[in-house]
């Protein structure tokens, strides 16, 4: 299980409001605008088993079942859950939940082109 501090609402300097991660389904949120100054990647204060199972069944599915083996640990998964977020800020409007995952697998891989 991974817990970390609790989430937040809407944060001073956040061009767009973050809502409070209150579905318990939900494990993570990029809050601000694409490529602005600041942003944020909020994380739920606690990301059940239950989460992470519905996270890698959807990664699956989108067709990473290969790179599933690489993000078991639970840091490893922690990585990937928050450069995910991040992909959402810096990739081109229309990147979908594909497009995030291919980015934070590549940069886990080293890869940062």
């Amino acid at each position: 299980m991974l817990t970390g501090k609790p989430t937040a609402g809407q944060r001073s300097g956040v061009s767009t409001p973050c809502r409070q991660i209150t579905q318990i389904w939900r494990a993570s949120e990029a809050c601000g605008r694409r490529r602005a100054a600041h942003s944020l990647v909020v994380l739920a204060s606690e990301i059940t088993p239950d989460m992470r199972a519905s996270i890698l069944s959807a990664m699956e599915f989108r067709g990473f079942g290969d790179e599933l083996n690489r993000i078991q640990e639970p840091l490893a998964f922690l990585k990937h859950l928050v450069l995910h977020e991040a992909a959402h800020l810096v990739l081109p409007d229309g990147a979908g939940e594909p497009e995030c995952d291919r980015w934070a697998f590549e940069r886990l891989a080293g890869r940062f082109t």
